[in-house]
């Protein structure tokens, strides 16, 4: 190997070896080429696609919520976040929510 396939050898693994690790460590690993649509999970990835088309699956995220009757509410990114803006400026007990993204 010379040089320069060296180089990108070493570039290429940097950026796949903690995909790897995220595998051995039992993380599901996503695959989804450039002309896919959606990620798609892998159960026994085979390593010899670009590094760009692996990832590791990420965890939904949940945010937290209040709405009022009338509709208008806000949305926050941490449930002390919304409580403590309740507390604060909200008087008339609206829904409080509970979101979680669907992956």
């Amino acid at each position: 190997m010379n040089p320069g396939e060296s180089a990108a050898y070493a570039a290429r693994m940097r950026l796949l070896l903690p995909i790897m690790d995220a595998h051995a460590r039992g993380e599901i690993i996503e695959y989804k080429q450039s002309n896919d649509k959606a990620w798609k999970e892998m159960k026994c990835p085979h390593w010899g696609a670009p590094a760009s088309y692996y990832r590791i699956k990420p965890a939904p995220r949940t945010f937290y919520a209040y709405r009022f009757s009338d509709g208008s509410g806000r949305m926050f990114s941490t449930q002390s976040a919304r409580d403590s803006h309740l507390k604060e400026w909200v008087k008339d007990g609206p829904e409080l929510l509970t979101l979680v993204e669907v992956l």
